[in-house]
């Protein structure tokens, strides 16, 4: 028996997973991934994370120094500054992930056109 089949060749892993194992060796890139997850996880979950309405307006309270109800205090408003930060996100996040996707398939269709292989 030839020594080619008796060992098949290597899988190939892709790039997504050697840019990952690239990325954890840095200890960088592993604090800025654990942030950029943490963000991402607040603004899914921020109607779990928070127990006030962004949107509600108490002026008795306002102007509220860092408490145990108030984490971070409250606005000119009286709005809880801890609520407005995961909502805040929330819709810069998914806002964000539109537009990449967007630049995503507009690269993707301008190199397809480019070859030759997209009718545009």
């Amino acid at each position: 028996m030839s020594e080619a089949a008796s060992n098949p060749p290597a899988p190939q892993t892709s790039e997504w997973i050697r840019s990952l194992k690239r990325l954890m060796r840095e200890p960088l890139g592993v604090f800025g991934l654990a942030l950029v997850l943490l963000v991402i996880f607040g603004a899914v979950f921020a109607d779990f994370l928070t127990q006030w309405d962004p949107t509600r307006i108490n002026p008795r309270i306002r102007f509220e120094g860092p408490s145990g109800e108030h984490l971070l205090g409250t606005d000119q408003l009286g709005r809880d500054l801890f609520t407005l930060f995961p909502y805040a996100t929330s819709l810069r996040v998914f806002c964000m992930a539109g537009a990449s996707r967007f630049m995503w398939r507009s690269s993707r269709l301008r190199s397809r056109w480019s070859s030759g292989s997209c009718w545009v």
